[in-house]
């Protein structure tokens, strides 16, 4: 393998390994006691609590120690447990045992049934409030060790690397990120853990010697024996001259001994039941956990395929054969590839496992172009230009599904777990009739859409212009050039951004405030910029060379797009009927409004005001429709987050 480069360096105060509950803990503490302290977590999974099982039930008492006022916050802690019921598993049923005899440490009462990641989550935000860095996605794959063998602190992983063991063209050297005090908090099964772990074992087996090891305890016990054995014999040699005993004296004595040894045996047959009940109801509550696991893991790959355009177009022959008015998916044939995609089947380390399946109960397909039923208007083909239909159609569907997945235990009685989901997926079809093109999706799935973006040519009196300090997203964000990135001084309060990022442009720019003239952009997640991190958050990854995608092209597609989410192509500008139809007035969501005189006609007669694209419940379009100008518009939404009023 070719010589790496050096490593760039970051020093801090104590940096902890692992963004779980025991990393994200003592962090807090260490804020408490120390706040001018510099702390750093680093988590290898792509978000905080993304490699936590979700499944626990908790004790608070630390909780309540650690941060006395959470009870009166709103925090992911919320369900008590109500009863504890335990159960001797058979083969054709179930024993319900009672609770009495158990041990205090299978009472939980008190506790609280959690989501572990979401605790995490929830702790991460209390870390970062009190000035913690959280850097998620970025894993320690090795300690560093000082002159004299000490830990030093950790590095991070290369990137880059090719499956010959070189570096590629995309090759970003790991971090060093030195510190005073390391916290390895990654569970006795990490890879540093492992590791250091062994080498204490090492250690401290090397510090005793051979003699101490062969004669320490067997000399102890020797001892014992031969003081025992001379206790005997003086006793023996004491009571040879005393008087017998008569025998009504020897029957009593025969008869408690009897009484004694009837005792013992009894508490030993107790104590051998318990332990042999305590190893089946355990070996059984493994089982049936693992069971479940591996069935949440069956569903979160089905959600994964769910999400994948595969679902919809495995159906379709490449390329697919259009018909310009007419639907372009066979219910038949759509039900038959799904339900033969989504039968998969993964076997985990640990010999549990997870059959998954799919039923389509429905599929709602689009009624045809040439279809006039009104009450069809809005389930219906619409060509991009009725007088040129080869360039393309809008095509939405409904599909309805019941998905299954099965998790099988380790070994032993009842550990198989059948979890069931149902739920209905809307999608759109832009397909296109000439060369046969299609995609799936609508500029409604995106946070931020930038055509163009240039960091480094920014207007007015500034030297660059990024997405920095603040900026939060919670759905997609794409540019069709280059996206900048910007940090305060110090590198801290990144940007943040809980959905995909994407950029037409190999390379990204990366900047920190005071830094002078900005560094060119490279091809990487993360930059060093003047020996500071500038690490923005992608907590669902950051792909970059990504093919462009088309902006809306007129003011027609603009309008049209606050209905269905807008398109590449020009779909011309919608009717007053649509409007009437598809919009409600931001002040009253429950109200439809009112027909217009002339449904077919292109100029709009809605009064003055705020709109959305609502069926009065949930949003459901991708914009805001103002009817004349407005200088400010403000929406609010409900404590359930689905309706919204505006003015």
């Amino acid at each position: 393998m070719a010589e790496l480069p050096a490593r760039e360096a970051m020093d801090v105060d104590v940096v902890i390994v692992g963004a779980g509950p025991a990393g994200l803990a003592a962090a807090i503490r260490l804020k408490q006691l120390a706040p001018e302290c510099q702390v750093l977590v680093v988590e290898k999974g792509s978000e905080v609590g993304a490699h936590i099982l979700s499944g626990a039930v908790i004790d608070p008492i630390a909780l309540d120690r650690l941060l006395p006022e959470w009870r009166k916050e709103e925090t992911p802690i919320k369900q008590p447990v109500t009863a504890d019921q335990f159960y001797w598993l058979g083969k054709s049923r179930a024993l319900r045992l009672p609770t009495w005899p158990m041990p205090p440490l299978m009472n939980n009462h008190g506790n609280f049934i959690v989501s572990l990641g979401n605790v995490c989550r929830w702790l991460a935000e209390k870390a970062q409030a009190l000035g913690v860095d959280v850097y998620p996605g970025f894993a320690a794959t090795e300690p560093l060790y000082g002159a004299n063998g000490e830990v030093v602190g950790v590095a991070t992983g290369d990137m880059g690397i090719g499956k010959d063991g070189e570096p590629k063209s995309s090759f970003t050297r790991g971090m060093e990120l030195r510190a005073k005090y390391t916290l390895i908090a990654e569970g006795a099964r990490g890879s540093l853990a492992k590791a250091l772990i062994a080498i204490g074992r090492a250690l401290e087996y090397e510090s005793i010697t051979a003699n101490e090891r062969a004669l320490g305890i067997g000399g102890d016990l020797m001892l014992k024996r031969q003081t025992d054995h001379e206790e005997r014999r003086q006793r023996v040699c004491d009571t040879s001259n005393s008087v017998r005993l008569a025998d009504d004296e020897r029957g009593m004595a025969l008869l408690g001994v009897m009484l004694i040894m009837s005792l013992m045996l009894m508490l030993a047959l107790a104590v051998t039941f318990t332990a042999l009940s305590d190893k089946s109801i355990t070996s059984n509550f493994k089982n049936l956990t693992s069971g479940f696991y591996a069935a949440e893991a069956g569903v979160n790959n089905l959600h994964r395929l769910l999400r994948n355009e595969k679902f919809v177009l495995a159906s379709l022959p490449d390329p697919p054969r259009v018909s310009p008015g007419q639907p372009t998916l066979n219910a038949n044939d759509f039900a038959t590839a799904a339900e033969q995609a989504f039968k998969t089947t993964e076997t985990f380390p640990n010999k549990s496992a997870y059959k998954t399946s799919i039923k389509i109960k429905s599929i709602q397909v689009p009624y045809p172009a040439s279809d006039n039923d009104p009450a069809h208007a809005a389930n219906r083909v619409r060509l991009i230009s009725p007088l040129y239909p080869q360039l393309g159609q809008v095509e939405p569907y409904s599909v309805s599904y019941e998905m299954q997945s099965i998790g099988e235990g380790i070994s032993g009685l009842n550990g198989s777990v059948t979890l069931v989901e149902e739920g209905v997926v809307n999608f759109k079809l832009l397909v296109k009739a000439s060369g046969g093109g299609l995609r799936v999706g609508t500029f409604a799935e995106f946070a931020l859409f930038l055509d163009r973006f240039d960091p480094y040519n920014p207007e007015g009196p500034f030297i660059y212009q990024g997405l920095g300090p603040g900026d939060r997203f919670a759905g997609r964000v794409h540019t069709n050039e280059r996206f900048g990135f910007w940090t305060v001084a110090d590198g801290s309060d990144a940007p943040t951004f809980h959905g995909h990022v994407t950029q037409a442009d190999r390379t990204a720019s990366y900047y920190r405030y005071g830094a002078g003239m900005p560094p060119p952009p490279i091809d990487a997640d993360y930059d060093i910029v003047d020996g500071v991190l500038v690490a923005p958050k992608f907590l669902a990854g950051f792909d970059r060379g990504v093919a462009p995608i088309p902006p809306t092209g007129n003011a027609f597609d603009q309008a049209r797009a606050v209905l269905d989410g807008g398109y590449a192509l020009s779909a011309g500008p919608p009717t007053d009927g649509e409007l009437h139809t598809a919009l409600r007035a931001a002040s009253d969501l429950n109200t439809p409004l009112a027909d217009p005189k002339d449904p077919n006609s292109t100029t709009p007669t809605l009064p003055r005001g705020v709109y959305l694209p609502a069926d009065g419940e949930v949003f459901s379009g991708s914009g805001i429709y103002v009817m004349g100008n407005a200088d400010e518009v403000l929406l609010s939404a409900d404590p359930s987050g689905n309706r919204r009023r505006g003015r």
